[in-house]
């Protein structure tokens, strides 16, 4: 599968993590990251363009990627169902693990 999914740390009081059984999840240790938020466009363009972005970074700067560049939309679930704008022009950051 392609997607990914990265869970905020646990609210104070609030319920800890209960993955499903058939997910497979996995701690990240802290490291380096370059991180961009495209500015417009669909999830889609505002993907592709945080991918080409972060590959440009990556020569200009002489890094090398340590996993896979993620996309990661902001779609504020606790907040209720997103409307349908919301779901077309998510805020997005795209990142990649650096060393």
């Amino acid at each position: 599968s392609r997607w990914l999914g990265a869970p905020f740390r646990q609210r104070a009081g609030g319920p800890a993590l209960q993955p499903p059984a058939h997910w497979r999840t996995q701690e990240l240790a802290a490291g380096r990251w370059l991180v961009v938020y495209p500015p417009s466009g669909s999830f889609a363009q505002r993907v592709a363009d945080g991918e080409a972005q972060l590959q440009q970074a990556l020569r200009e700067r002489g890094l090398t990627a340590r996993g896979p560049i993620t996309a990661q939309p902001f779609l504020h679930l606790q907040d209720g169902v997103p409307s349908d704008e919301a779901l077309a022009t998510p805020k997005v950051r795209v990142a990649v693990p650096v060393r």
